[in-house]
C-alpha cells in the first residue's frame, strides 16, 4: 500500500512547478495516511446509529484523489502537503461524524498521529484548526483552481456572486452564507468536481442541504434535476426521467445533478435503480432495444474519435463512462429513525458509493447570522436591539434542543426541531409582529377617536344651548305671528260658516220642492203609465189597417149595421172642432174613406191628447151598444174590427189623460217654484265660493306661519334632544372615558414593548406545542426568560407576560368553551397555538378532545379525511379548490410524499363533579355559558360602539342607535357583574361540596396516571380518558351509599381503587401486573404521606457507594456499600 499511493503522489509532484522538498516528504505522508486510516479504522467502529462508520480502501483513495487537485500554486512547501492532507482527510472521514465527542475524538487522534510523523506541526496544527479550506473556486467563479480559501471573508464574497448570478437566472435562493454554510457548500463542490463523484447529504429537513447543492452545482456548472411527484408517479416514470437524464449526460455531454430527496422517494423500489446508477451506472432494461441502437449510433464517430474501434460494446461503455462522469447523484436524506440505516442495509451503494456529508444542528453563530440577516428586512425594531432578538432567537432554537433530549428521555417522546423550524420562527416573528403592531395601531386609533369624539361632545353642548336659546326666541316669535292669523281666520270662518248656514238652509228648502216636484212627477208618470196600454192597443188597430182592408170596406154596398155604426163613431171621434155631422150614414162614411192614404194618415196623426167635449158625448152611445165591439164586427170586416178598437182605446186613453192634467199642472207650477230656488241658491253659493277663497289664502298664510312654527318648534326640540342625547353620551361614557384613557396608555405601554413581547410569543408558538406542561413552564420561566435580561442590549418586553394575552381574549376563549374545548390552561393554551401558527398545525390528540373542538368548530365546513383511504387525494384537490378545511386523521411517522408541497405550502371537559350534586354543576355548565355569552355579546357591543364612534363624521350627536349601543353595553355589563357575582356564590357554595370530594377525585387522578403510564412498560399499554371516565362513573355508582359524607368519601376511594385495578390489570401481561401493584401500592402510600419519599427512592434505586471494602464477612462489598450510603443520606 505504502508503495502504490507513494508512487501515485510522487508520479503527480514530478510534475512542473513542485519543489523538491515536496517528493521528498512523498513517503512520510503516506506514512502518516497509512497510519492515521488504521487508526480511524480501529476507532471509529459501526454501530445501530453509526452504522456508516465503515472505513476502507476507498476512503484512503479518496483522500490521495484530493490532494492530487492541487497544483504547484498551493503546494510548496511540506506543510501546505500536510495541511492539504489534513483537509482532504476531514473530508473523508470527519465528514461522516455524527457526534460532537466524535469530532473531538478524531481532532485528537489526527493531531497526535501527525505530531509522530512531523516535528514542529504544532503551528500548522494551530492554523488548520482555525481555518483549513479547499476548493475549486477559492480563486472566483470560472476560474476552477483547487486552492486554499484565504479567509471567510473572501470565501464569502465569492460564494455571494456566485449566488447573485444563480438568482439571476434561476428560481431566487434566500441563503444566508454562514461559515457552516459556506463549509457545505464547499464539501458538496468538492464532490461534485470529483471523477464520478457522488454525494450523500444526511440532515433533518430544513437544514439546507438542497439548497446548497443548487448553488455547488451552479458553481461547477452542472444543471440540476428533480424528479416531480404526482399521482401515479411509479417506476415506469422514474425510469422514464432517468434515460432522459442518460441521453442527456452520455449523449449530448450535458452535466448533470440528480438531487434527490426522502420526499421523492415515493417508493423504496425507487433506490433499487438508484443504486445501480451509483454502483455500475447501468440500470438494466432502463432503455429499449431500438433506444439503445440509436444511443449507439450517435456516439461512433466519438467512439472513433477516441481511437477506439467503434464496436456496439466499445460504444456502450463509452456512453456508460460518460454517464458516470456527467451524471452526479446527490442524495438528501434525514437520520431521523431507522430509515437510513435500513436502506444503506438494503442498498449498499447509497453508502458505499458516496461521499458522506453530515449536516449538523446549526451552531448558535449560525442561528444568530441567520437570524439577523432576516430581521434586517423587519421594520420597527431598534437596530441596536436586533442583535439581541437575533441572539435570544439562536438561544431559544438550542434551548428547545436541549430540552427535547431531556423529554426524550424523561417521556419517551420525540420532539423534532430542524433549521426550518428556526426559519418558521423568524418567519412567524416578522409576520406576527406586522400583525400586533397594526392591530395595536388600530386599536389605539379607534381608541383615541373616541376619546377625541367624547371631548368634542363636551365642546359642542355648550354652543348647543346657546343655539337652542335663539331657536326659542325665533319661536316665540313665530307664535305670535301664527296667533294673530289664526284670529283673522277665525273671523272669515265664521262669516263663511254663517253664510254657509244660510245656504245650507236654502239647500234644504230646494230639496224639499225637489222632492215634491219628483213625487208629482212619478204620480204623473204612474197614471200615464195606466194609459198606456190604450194607446198601444189603438196602435195596434190602427196597424191592422192597411189600403187594402180599408179599400175592401169601402166598397161594401150595404154593410151591417155593426159595420156602420164604426164608421160613424169615427166620424164623430174625428170630428174637427167638435162639429159632430148630422149624417153618419155609410155614404159619409165612404165619403170619408174616399182617400185611403189620407184617412189612414188621419187616424194615425189623430191628436188623441185633445179630443173635444161634444166628440165625447157623441160617442158614448156607440160605446155602449153591446155590439160595439172588435171581436164581433171582425166577423163582419177586419177593417171595422180594427176602427172599432182605435176608438174605443183612443177614447180610453182621453179619459185617462184628462184625470192626470190637474197634476201635470201642479207639477209644472212646482218646476217653477224649483227653477226659482235653485236660483237663489247659486247665488249663494257663488257668495260663499268668493269668502271660501278668501278663506283659502288666509288659511295658505295661516299654514305656512304655522309650518314655519313646527319647523322651528321641531328644530328646538332636536337641539334639545341632541343636548339630552350629548348628556346621556357623555354622562354614559364617563367612566368609559376613564378606562379608555387608561386603554390607551396601556396600548401605548405595550407598544414599547411589542417587539419584546412578540418574540417571546413567538417562541411559545413556535416550539412549545408539543411540550407538556412542565417542559413548558421550564423553558418560558426557568430559560427564556432570565436569559432575556441577562442580554447586553436589553429587549423591552412586558414583565411577566402571558402569551395568551396578547394571542388571544375572553371572547375567544368562551367561543372555544362553547364549541367543546376543554376549559383547563393546556387547552386553551394549544387551542391558541393551533389558531395563531402560520404552519399546519400537527395534533397529537390520544384522547380524541382537541379533535372533537376542531369538528364542533367548523361543522360543516370541515372535510374529514384518513390516510390510505381511497380516493383521499382526489377529496384534497377538491377540498384545495374550493378552500374548505381540511382535517387529516390517523396520521402516521411517515406522510405520503405526495402532500410535501402542500405541507410545505409550495403552491402558485375535566374535573368536573357531577354525580355527587348534579343539580349544582349543571347551573355551574350554564352559568358558565351563560358567562360566555355574556363575554362574546360585551365584546361585539363594545366593537360597534368604537365603530360607530371611529365611523361617525360631523354631526353624530343625533345618533339615536349609538347611545341606546352604548346604554345597552353597560345594561348587559351590569347583567353580567350581577352573574358574576351569584357565579361567584354558586362556585363557592360548589367548591365548599367539591372539597369534600376531593381526596376521591384525587386518587381518581392518580390512578388514571399510573395506568397512562404503563406505556413505558409496553408501547400495547394504551388506556384512553374516555375509556378510564367510564370505569370511573361505574365505580361512582357501585360505591356503597353512607349517610356520613367522610365515609361516603371512603366508600368512593376505595370503590374506584377496586375498579380500576381490576379495569387495568385484565389488559396487562402476568410479568407486569406485579409491577403495576407494587406502582400503585407505593404512590398511594406516597399521596397518603405515609412512605418517606427518600426511603422509597433508596429502596428502588439501591445507591451504592462504589470502591468500600466490607468490614464483615456476612456483607458483601455491594451491600456495605448500599449501608455506606444509606448512613450519607438523610432518610
Amino acid at each position: 500500500m505504502n508503495t502504490i499511493y507513494c508512487s501515485i503522489l510522487s508520479q503527480h509532484l514530478r510534475g512542473e512547478g513542485f519543489a523538491a522538498v515536496l517528493q521528498k516528504s512523498c513517503s512520510q505522508l503516506v506514512q502518516l495516511a497509512l497510519a492515521f486510516h488504521q487508526r480511524v479504522t480501529a476507532t471509529f467502529l459501526p454501530t445501530a446509529i453509526k452504522f456508516h462508520y465503515i472505513f476502507n480502501l476507498r476512503d484512503l483513495s479518496n483522500i490521495f484523489q484530493g490532494i492530487l487537485f492541487c497544483t504547484s500554486e498551493c503546494l510548496k512547501t511540506p506543510q501546505d502537503l500536510v495541511k492539504i492532507y489534513l483537509h482532504e482527510s476531514n473530508r473523508v472521514y470527519r465528514d461522516k461524524m455524527v457526534e460532537d465527542k466524535d469530532f473531538a475524538v478524531f481532532d485528537k487522534l489526527q493531531s497526535d498521529t501527525v505530531k509522530k510523523f512531523y516535528e514542529d506541526m504544532e503551528e500548522t496544527l494551530e492554523v488548520t484548526r482555525a481555518m483549513n479550506m479547499y476548493c475549486h473556486f477559492a480563486t472566483g467563479i470560472g476560474e476552477p483552481k483547487y486552492m486554499a480559501v484565504q479567509s471567510w471573508g473572501s470565501l464569502n464574497k465569492t460564494l455571494l456572486e456566485a449566488l447573485d448570478s444563480y438568482n439571476e437566472v434561476n428560481a431566487a435562493l434566500n441563503l444566508v452564507l454562514f461559515e457552516d454554510a459556506m463549509s457545505h457548500i464547499c464539501r458538496i463542490n468538492r464532490i461534485l468536481e470529483s471523477p464520478r463523484g457522488n454525494a450523500l447529504l444526511v440532515g433533518v429537513g430544513g437544514s439546507g442541504k438542497q439548497s446548497l447543492t443548487r448553488l455547488a452545482a451552479f458553481i461547477s456548472s452542472l444543471e440540476v434535476f428533480q424528479i416531480t411527484l404526482k399521482k401515479g408517479y411509479g417506476i415506469p416514470d422514474l425510469k422514464s426521467d432517468l434515460g432522459a437524464l442518460y441521453i442527456k449526460a452520455g449523449v449530448k455531454n450535458i452535466g448533470t445533478v440528480l438531487l434527490m430527496t426522502d420526499a421523492q422517494v415515493a417508493d423504496e423500489k425507487f433506490l433499487v435503480l438508484v443504486n445501480d446508477l451509483l454502483a455500475s451506472g447501468e440500470i438494466p432494461d432502463l432503455f429499449p432495444d431500438d433506444e439503445v441502437e440509436n444511443i449507439i449510433g450517435s456516439l461512433r464517430n466519438e467512439v472513433r474519435g477516441q481511437g477506439l474501434m467503434d464496436t456496439r460494446e466499445n460504444c456502450w461503455k463509452f456512453f456508460i463512462d460518460r454517464v458516470r462522469r456527467q451524471l452526479k447523484v446527490a442524495l438528501c436524506f434525514s437520520p431521523v429513525g431507522s430509515k437510513l440505516r435500513v436502506r444503506s442495509r438494503k442498498f449498499p451503494a447509497v453508502v458505499n458509493c458516496t461521499a458522506i456529508d453530515w449536516f449538523h444542528e446549526w451552531p448558535q453563530e449560525a442561528l444568530e447570522s441567520v437570524s439577523l440577516r432576516f430581521l434586517q428586512d423587519i421594520e420597527h425594531i431598534q437596530p441596536e436591539v436586533k442583535d439581541s432578538v437575533s441572539k435570544f432567537m439562536a438561544y431559544v432554537h438550542v434551548s428547545v434542543n436541549k430540552t427535547s433530549k431531556d423529554y426524550l428521555a424523561n417521556e419517551r417522546r420525540y420532539n423534532y426541531t430542524t433549521p426550518k423550524s428556526f426559519l418558521e420562527q423568524i418567519k412567524l416573528y416578522g409576520n406576527l409582529l406586522a400583525l400586533k403592531r397594526k392591530d395595536l395601531t388600530s386599536k389605539m386609533e379607534r381608541l383615541e377617536n373616541g376619546l377625541e369624539k367624547l371631548n368634542s361632545t363636551t365642546a359642542q353642548v355648550d354652543d348647543l344651548k346657546a343655539k337652542l336659546a335663539a331657536q326659542e326666541v325665533e319661536l316665540k316669535l313665530k307664535n305670535e305671528s301664527a296667533d294673530k292669523l289664526i284670529q283673522v281666520v277665525g273671523v272669515e270662518t265664521e262669516k263663511v260658516a254663517r253664510e254657509k248656514a244660510v245656504a245650507d238652509e236654502e239647500e234644504q228648502k230646494v230639496a224639499c220642492i225637489a222632492e215634491e216636484v219628483t213625487r208629482k212627477q212619478r204620480d204623473c208618470e204612474e197614471d200615464l203609465a195606466k194609459a198606456e196600454p190604450a194607446l198601444i192597443a189603438a196602435q195596434e188597430a190602427l196597424n191592422t189597417l192597411n189600403k187594402n182592408n180599408l179599400t175592401e170596406l169601402k166598397s161594401f154596398g150595404a154593410p151591417v149595421a155593426a159595420v156602420t155604426n164604426v164608421t160613424a163613431a169615427v166620424m164623430v171621434l174625428t170630428a174637427p172642432g167638435g162639429r159632430v155631422p148630422k149624417d153618419r150614414s155609410w155614404k159619409a162614411a165612404k165619403v170619408m174613406m174616399a182617400k185611403v192614404d189620407a184617412f189612414l194618415d188621419a187616424l194615425i196623426n189623430f191628436k188623441k191628447e185633445d179630443i173635444h167635449e161634444n166628440c165625447l158625448k157623441a160617442i158614448q152611445p156607440y160605446l155602449a151598444d153591446p155590439d160595439f165591439r172588435p171581436e164581433l164586427v171582425a166577423a163582419k170586416s177586419n177593417a171595422a174590427a180594427g176602427l172599432c178598437s182605435w176608438v174605443i182605446n183612443i177614447v180610453k186613453f182621453y179619459e185617462v189623460y184628462c184625470e192626470v192634467e190637474p197634476k201635470r199642472q201642479a207639477l209644472n207650477k212646482a218646476n217653477a217654484e224649483l227653477a226659482a230656488a235653485q236660483e237663489k241658491l247659486s247665488v249663494i253659493k257663488a257668495k260663499i265660493n268668493q269668502l271660501n277663497e278668501n278663506l283659502a289664502k288666509l288659511t295658505a298664510k295661516f299654514e305656512k306661519a304655522t309650518a314655519d312654527k313646527l319647523r322651528c318648534q321641531q328644530e328646538a326640540e332636536t337641539t334639545a334632544r341632541t343636548i339630552a342625547l350629548a348628556n346621556r353620551l357623555v354622562g354614559g361614557l364617563a367612566s368609559e372615558n376613564v378606562r379608555w384613557a387608561e386603554a390607551v396608555k396601556s396600548f401605548r405601554h405595550q407598544e414599547s414593548t411589542l417587539c419584546g413581547d412578540v418574540l417571546l410569543i413567538t417562541a411559545f408558538i413556535s416550539y412549545l406545542g408539543y411540550f407538556t406542561k412542565r417542559y413548558r413552564l421550564e423553558l418560558m420561566d426557568n430559560s427564556w426568560r432570565p436569559y432575556l435580561s441577562q442580554l447586553k442590549v436589553p429587549i423591552p418586553v412586558t414583565p411577566g407576560l402571558d402569551p395568551l394575552t396578547m394571542l388571544t381574549d375572553d371572547a375567544d376563549i368562551a367561543a372555544w368553551q362553547n364549541e367543546g374545548l376543554p376549559a383547563d390552561r393546556m387547552s386553551t393554551e394549544n387551542a391558541t397555538i393551533l389558531t395563531s401558527c402560520e404552519r399546519w398545525p400537527l395534533m397529537v390528540d390520544p384522547q380524541l378532545q382537541g379533535i372533537k373542538w376542531i369538528k364542533n368548530k367548523y361543522g360543516e365546513e370541515l372535510r374529514i379525511i384518513r390516510i390510505g383511504q381511497r380516493g383521499y387525494l382526489d377529496s384534497i384537490e377538491r377540498a384545495l379548490s374550493v378552500g374548505e378545511v381540511v382535517l387529516i386523521e390517523n396520521l402516521e411517522e411517515a406522510v405520503d410524499p405526495v402532500l410535501g408541497p402542500l405541507l410545505g405550502r409550495e403552491t402558485i371537559k375535566k374535573g368536573r363533579v357531577r354525580s355527587a350534586h348534579p343539580p349544582r354543576p349543571l347551573d355551574e355548565s350554564n352559568l358558565t355559558k351563560q358567562q360566555n355569552g355574556f363575554k362574546i355579546t360585551l365584546k361585539t357591543l363594545e366593537d360597534n360602539l368604537l365603530s360607530r364612534l371611529s365611523s361617525a363624521s360631523g354631526n353624530f350627536l343625533g345618533d339615536i342607535e349609538l347611545v341606546e349601543n352604548l346604554e345597552i353595553t353597560k345594561r348587559t355589563a351590569a347583567e353580567i357583574e350581577v352573574k358574576v357575582k351569584e357565579a361567584k356564590v354558586t362556585e363557592a357554595e360548589i367548591n365548599a361540596a367539591r372539597e369534600h370530594y376531593r381526596p376521591a377525585a384525587a386518587r381518581g387522578s392518580l390512578l388514571y396516571f399510573i395506568m397512562n403510564d404503563l406505556n413505558k412498560i409496553h408501547p400495547m399499554y394504551q388506556f384512553s380518558l374516555k375509556a378510564f371516565n367510564v370505569v370511573f362513573q361505574n365505580a361512582v355508582l357501585k360505591a356503597d351509599p353512607d349517610e356520613t359524607l367522610k365515609q361516603r368519601v371512603l366508600n368512593l376511594i376505595d370503590s374506584i381503587t377496586s375498579l380500576v385495578f381490576q379495569y387495568t390489570t385484565r389488559g396487562l401481561f402476568e410479568c407486569d401486573k406485579l409491577t403495576y401493584t407494587a406502582q400503585l401500592a407505593f404512590q398511594i402510600l406516597l399521596m397518603n404521606k405515609e412512605i418517606n419519599p427518600k426511603e422509597l427512592d433508596f429502596l428502588l434505586r439501591y445507591p451504592v457507594q462504589p470502591g468500600v471494602t466490607s468490614p464483615v464477612d456476612f456483607l458483601s462489598n455491594h451491600s456495605w456499600g448500599g449501608i455506606k450510603v444509606s448512613y450519607c443520606v438523610d432518610l
